[in-house]
């Protein structure tokens, strides 16, 4: 049926027919949106009122169509002048006068191409005909009109009377926002829009079930800087539910996000405006995938602003024309602008300019040779000022030498490093002596460039310093200076310093440069403090070549050689070399970092631009890989105490091995790692590049504790170091601390336990909360885990009842289950936690319109309008501080790595995760997918079900047909027939298979032994026997299958007929399953022992469908069927990612699948 009706040219009302293609209601019904007769749908998308849909009767069609209008009086009344006439979301025409509503007209039918191109002509009155339509008139002449649906009342009519006119005088079509979908008609009082309104279908042409947006907010917006756009939007649909709204700005989608129907407001980040004028379009899809029309607003985004791209760090002539160009901006366009530039604190005459024109200010040519300090900044007619462009202008004569610099006072805290930069100008000279005071006191005396220059320190003490640098010409004739004011505050923290024990070379790059009195040595100390001067040799000083950015570059084939030997006495009490570098590879295979090696032993310490090694004579070594290009902190440690050889890498033992040392009658004969060389940093004529910034060498080996200690301190800025601290204490952490009698705990045993959680940071780590009572449980988690000494743990919260207690876990739904992953063989913890955000936030490619590129509970969710962003597709969780208390008796068992009874034990940094089978969070809800099941892959071998490797059945027999079975076996005994004879089991399905021999009839009986055969009941007799199920009876072991014969067959059976018995052994299936699939959702315990293995609930589900068909097809059936039984999206991009990572553990038993 019909929905929409219009009168035809007699005035009669007419079915509308629909756009070609399925009528939405059909859509609705494939989509499995709506379920009902087309008449409920049609109820549903006019007017949601059942009693008028009811009128829609072909008599009241007829009725209508036979009725007059209104009466001449009330016709004429229509004259009279009204204030405005709005369309609200019902399309319903609402006439006002004043603000007070006279009366609601429905709409009803649109309006042809040829009318809506009419309407662009300025009409003067409009008028009500007898058939109930508005009619539209241009200088008497009628341009359009539009039908209304239903009447007035008397008062309405009365109103009308009174108010009814052109108080509006233009109407046209508004053909940007006019499309397929919908017509839009811009209203005009005295050349201004007053309204839109939107009318379903376009272009002669209509649908009964467009979404609809509309806006009260102007066309053109301004947003300041740093302030946010505020959309609002009246969202309406004939389908209910919520709808996505999509924001895009010049073209990149910029927000996607669920809107329920009705007026919204959407906060739209100032940060995603681009300066100056943006294009955002803007249109809302609803829940069955209908589209809306679509608004356009014109968002003007910054302030009074001004950008320049002068050369500030030329030197310009003296007397030369020099102009600053600039380029300002206005939020207001229509603000008048002026251009000041304050020079040496005199601000110079405004020039007038114009926004987003560039314009130009030029400098007095009488500006003495010197450096000028000049501000730039526009000011608009409001009195707005922009922001100011600082910076110094040089002008140079003959004989100027001119130092500037873009610092100007400071305040540090002490300790803390001062970094000061500067930059000589003088003609035809690019050298400079340079004199560095600290309060009137010569402090440094060295040399510069003309590039840009640094002056650094960390020795400034607490009060207000003068720090003045002074610059020279070579001939020390022309000089110049440039003075700071160092304000240093009390030190709030103190800095770490390295080790000092033990040291035979601590030296660093930080605050040397280029400029610096001996610049030719790499300066270090030993634990005397005497001085160990390392040599620099082929360096050019420059930005390339030597001290730069508190790091020493060493390039081409400088070198540095330290003259030390630390391995010179086989580190026979302990040995640690400390290094923090960057390497960059640039082409030379066999370039290196550092040398410290003997090449007839092959022995000592390496670093290549690949790889670090440590290596004793006898091949035992040491080798890992670094990232290239990123400053890299490392430890080699020789540590004859604990036997051991290993590798620090950014603070975190990564490879080590075990060392041969022993003693024979108080003789030691130690591993040998014995150097007769000196360090060699970039190694001798390598042609590589690389930059050291901290070598430390000691004769002894770091505790666990120096060693955090030295990496902490390569950290030179204070707050970041101040970080690193905290984070070491754990303070910045959440802390979980749990009380229970540890004894006999297990991955199956669980023990009782109290909780308390105290959270650092709600929006990170969530709330903190407190479990007092007992009734919570705790357990070991793990497969390969629990083989290592420090174990994981699974957290049961429970309430005082000791019913399930859930925490809504930060990034995730209320959940019931955590674990705690202690990453033994992994302790940077990213592993397992930071993949599986990795994986959550990047992995996957939703589109809201894309079923496919989605699991069906994100989309489920998404079509019926609902947040999915707690949702996940991985676990979540945080690095967590676990304090164990153990408040029971109970002795531990043996390998139990807790608290003894009455102690507590900080059992160090775990991540606090998601556990595997966080149903709610990962959308596992059985009410909405009754069938859901969610699997863990516990199998590694490749001929197992995890390897999608069907379930072998037995074939129990496979022998030959025996001709008149004898009866000496006392099972069966067979005259004129061929017999076989096979085990069978109770209760177990078998399934007989016979090929050929069609012209035997073919019985079978079960046998007990020693019984005769005639004390069985047959189980079958059939002639055309091609395959017979039947299932194993108690007290007969046996089943024996007679092929009889007449006497004229003369042949061999077994020519004639192939026979196999399958036994279909369910449960022993069941268990081959279950080898590599642990069921996480639902509980075992709620289902059925088969469910989700052998089927889910319907026919042909279940892992067993999976695994035969992953086994049995073609390479073709494979691709063609293969959407049937996997998501594709999430298949693939799975499988890319683990072969680019290079994780094959996920190939095996360290995956999991949803089904």
């Amino acid at each position: 049926m019909s929905i929409l009706y219009i009168r035809d040219k007699n005035g009669n009302f007419v079915q509308m027919p629909s756009v070609p293609g399925k009528s939405a209601y059909e859509i609705a019904v494939a989509k499995g949106t709506f379920s009902g007769t087309e008449q409920e749908f049609a109820e549903m998308q006019v007017i949601n009122n059942k009693d008028i849909i009811d009128q829609i009767t072909q008599e009241n069609i007829d009725n209508w169509n036979s009725a007059k209008g209104m009466t001449d009086e009330e016709k004429e009344q229509l004259a009279n002048k009204i204030d405005r006439i709005e369309l609200n979301d019902d399309k319903q025409l609402i006439l006002y006068s004043g603000n007070t509503e006279l009366s609601r007209i429905q709409l009803m039918g649109g309006m042809t191409d040829e009318e809506k191109e009419q309407l662009a002509n300025k009409i003067d009155k409009v008028e009500l005909n007898d058939d109930e339509q508005l009619i539209f008139y241009s200088e008497d002449k009628i341009i359009s009109n539009i039908q209304l649906m239903g009447g007035m009342t008397d008062e309405e009519k009365e109103q009308l009377n009174t108010k009814l006119a052109t108080k509006f005088d233009d109407v046209a079509l508004n053909e940007n926002e006019t499309n397929d979908m919908q017509t839009a008609l811009d209203f005009y009082s005295e050349g201004k829009v007053v309204k839109t309104a939107y009318f379903t279908g376009g272009s002669g042409g209509g649908s009964s079930a467009s979404a609809y947006i509309s806006t009260e907010l102007e066309e053109n917006v301004m947003v300041g800087t740093d302030e946010n756009f505020n959309l609002t939007i009246d969202f309406v649909s004939p389908n209910p539910g919520k709808g996505t709204l999509k924001v895009f700005i010049n073209d990149v989608e910029a927000v996607s996000k669920s809107v329920g129907q009705g007026e919204s407001t959407t906060t739209i980040e100032g940060a995603k405006f681009t300066k100056g004028t943006n294009r955002v379009t803007v249109y809302v899809i609803d829940r069955v995938g209908v589209m809306s029309n679509s608004l356009t607003f014109y968002i003007r985004y910054g302030s009074t602003e001004i950008a320049s791209d002068f050369d500030q760090y030329s030197a310009y002539d003296y007397g030369a024309t020099v102009r600053y160009y600039f380029t300002p901006t206005a939020l207001d366009t229509s603000l008048t602008l002026t251009f000041y530039m304050s020079i040496d604190g005199q601000v110079q005459q405004g020039v007038s300019c114009t926004s987003d024109t560039r314009g130009y200010y030029t400098f007095p040519t009488n500006l003495s040779a010197d450096n000028h300090y000049c501000e730039a900044y526009i000011i608009d007619s409001n009195g707005m000022k922009s922001n100011v462009l600082a910076f110094n202008l040089i002008i140079l004569n003959t004989n100027t030498l001119v130092v500037a610099s873009d610092t100007k006072n400071k305040t540090i805290e002490e300790g803390e490093q001062l970094s000061l930069d500067y930059k000589a100008y003088m003609k035809n000279n690019t050298s400079f002596i340079t004199k560095a005071y600290i309060d009137n006191n010569l402090v440094n005396t060295g040399t510069c460039n003309a590039d840009f220059n640094y002056y650094r320190t960390s020795s400034l003490t607490e009060g207000i310093h003068t720090i003045k640098l002074e610059v020279w010409d070579v001939t020390e004739t022309y000089h110049d200076y440039v003075t700071w004011t160092i304000t240093v505050t009390p030190s709030t923290y103190e800095m770490k310093q390295p080790i000092n024990a033990g040291a035979m070379f601590i030296g660093t790059a930080v605050n040397k440069t280029n400029t610096d009195e001996r610049k030719q040595y790499f300066i270090g100390q030993d634990q005397e403090g005497n001085e160990v001067l390392g040599t620099l040799t082929n360096f050019a000083y420059n930005s390339e070549s030597g001290w730069v950015n508190d790091e020493l570059i060493i390039s081409g084939n400088s070198h540095v050689e330290i003259p030390i030997q630390p391995l010179a006495n086989n580190a026979r009490y302990g040995f640690t070399l400390d290094i923090e570098f960057t390497s960059k590879q640039i082409g030379v295979a066999d370039a290196e970092v550092l040398t410290l090696w003997n090449n007839e032993t092959n022995c000592g310490i390496k670093i290549t631009t690949e790889k670090l090694i440590l290596q004793s004579s006898n091949g035992n070594k040491c080798d890992l890989y670094f990232t290239d290009n990123e400053r890299t902190h490392v430890m080699f440690i020789i540590d004859r105490q604990e036997l051991k050889a290993k590798i620090y890498l950014n603070g975190v033992m990564c490879e080590a091995f075990h060392l041969n040392d022993y003693t024979v009658d108080g003789v030691p004969y130690l591993d040998d790692f014995t150097v007769n060389s000196n360090i060699v940093l970039g190694g001798l004529n390598k042609n590589g590049y690389c930059k050291i910034r901290n070598l430390r060498v000691y004769q002894v080996a770091l505790t666990t504790d120096e060693i955090i200690n030295n990496f902490i301190s390569c950290e030179i800025d204070k707050g970041k170091q101040r970080e690193l601290v905290e984070f070491q204490k754990g303070n910045d952490l959440p802390t979980l601390y749990v009380y229970c009698d540890f004894s006999g705990l297990g991955k199956d045993d669980k023990k009782p336990c109290k909780i308390v959680y105290n959270s650092t940071n709600v929006e990170k780590y969530g709330e903190s909360f407190t479990l007092n009572h007992k009734q919570s449980q705790l357990q070991y988690q793990g497969t390969s885990s629990m083989a290592y000494p420090i174990k994981n743990y699974r957290l049961n919260l429970r309430d005082e009842k000791g019913d399930k207690w859930y925490y809504n876990f930060p990034g995730g739904q209320g959940e019931c289950r955590f674990t705690l992953k202690a990453d033994f063989m992994s302790s940077g913890h990213w592993t397992n936690t930071g993949m599986a955000k990795f994986i959550n936030d990047n992995l996957y490619n939703y589109k809201s319109d894309d079923e496919k590129s989605m699991n069906p509970f994100r989309w489920y969710r998404l079509q019926n309008g609902e947040d999915v962003s707690n949702y996940r597709e991985t676990i979540n969780g945080f690095p967590c501080r676990l304090i164990l208390i153990n408040d029971g008796s109970t002795p531990l068992n043996e390998g139990q790595n807790e608290p003894t009874p009455g102690n507590t034990k900080d059992m160090g940094i775990f991540n606090f995760n998601h556990d595997k089978d966080a149903t709610k969070t990962l959308g596992f809800d059985s009410d909405i997918f009754p069938n859901c099941a969610s699997y863990e892959v516990t199998a590694n071998s490749d001929t197992s079900a995890g390897a999608f490797m069907s379930y072998e059945h037995k074939n129990v027999w496979d022998g030959t047909w025996i001709k008149n079975y004898p009866s000496t076996a006392n099972y069966l005994y067979s005259t004129g027939a061929y017999a076989i004879l096979f085990e069978v089991k109770p209760n177990v399905e078998y399934v007989v298979k016979k090929t050929g021999g069609n012209s035997f009839r073919m019985s079978m009986y079960p046998i007990r032994p020693a019984v005769n055969v005639a004390n069985g009941k047959k189980i079958m007799d059939d002639t055309s026997l091609t395959e017979y199920t039947f299932i194993g009876q108690e007290g007969y072991p046996y089943v024996g299958l007679l092929a009889h014969y007449d006497n004229t067959f003369s042949g061999n059976i077994n020519d004639l007929v192939t026979l196999s018995v399958i036994e279909n052994n369910k449960a022993e299936e069941l268990a081959y399953l279950k080898e590599s699939f642990e069921l996480r959702h639902p509980d075992a315990d709620d289902v059925a022992e088969d469910w989700g293995f052998m089927g889910v609930g319907e026919e042909g589900t279940g892992l067993k469908t999976l695994i035969d068909w992953v086994d049995n097809c073609t390479d073709e059936e494979f691709v063609a069927d293969f959407e049937q039984h996997f998501h594709k999206d999430y298949t693939l991009r799975y499988f890319c990612l683990v072969t680019l990572i290079g994780a094959v553990d996920n190939l095996g038993g360290q995956y999991s699948c949803r089904v």
